[in-house]
């Protein structure tokens, strides 16, 4: 009973973490479309080809039985016309995630898990955020770190600097604006010295 309520309790927390990280790829990639006017572009042409399409007359697909009955005739448009709005919220908070999503995010969250990187469920931190300082090499990436200490990046500091090919320029901190939210963790760091590594990392390797 014990194991079916802990299996119970990791579905709930993966289903939580899964929309609250969803939420986080949709409002990064409101940022971005105002941070970088292309994408901006990009969108707008992308929903209005998507409009374009989709409004066409569906009269032409109405089967002829339905086409004499008006009450199905009318709940066949409705149907249509409630598709073709779930098809558009679709499409948006589609390209809004892949806009919020860090182009290297699924490589760096891999290479994490295999430094043992993870809290009590083995799942790792989410790359939210890569932005490069203006002028610099000099890179910070922010986490979803939720479960996981800063405590524990630390102490995985050597493993982390190989498996990402980087340096850490500081000790990990907080994310937050003023540097106080414990469920994102922020690292400063600049590019390593050696080919990035693509094999795990083992206990005995740590």
């Amino acid at each position: 009973m014990n194991r079916q309520t802990d299996v119970q309790r990791r579905k709930e927390i993966l289903h939580f973490r899964n929309q609250f990280v969803m939420r986080i790829r949709v409002c990064y990639g409101l940022r971005n479309l105002f941070r970088r006017p292309w994408k901006l572009v990009f969108f707008a042409v992308v929903v209005g080809v998507f409009i374009v399409l989709s409004s066409g007359r569906t009269n032409i697909l109405l089967p002829v039985e339905v086409a004499e009955t008006p009450l199905l005739s009318m709940v066949y448009e409705c149907s249509i016309a409630a598709l073709r709005i779930l098809m558009f919220v679709l499409l948006v908070v589609g390209l809004l995630i892949a806009f919020g999503t860090p182009r290297a995010a699924r490589e760096i969250e891999r290479n994490l898990v295999h430094v043992r990187l993870t809290d009590r469920y083995d799942w790792g931190p989410v790359l939210v955020e890569d932005s490069r300082m203006k002028g610099t090499a000099v890179r910070k990436l922010t986490f979803y770190s939720h479960g996981i200490s800063k405590e524990m990046w630390e102490s995985r500091q050597q493993a982390v600097e190989d498996v990402l090919n980087v340096q850490w320029v500081d000790a990990p901190c907080y994310g937050g604006k003023r540097e106080d939210n414990r469920n994102y963790i922020v690292l400063t760091v600049v590019p390593g010295t050696g080919p990035e590594r693509k094999e795990p990392l083992y206990d005995d390797e740590l």
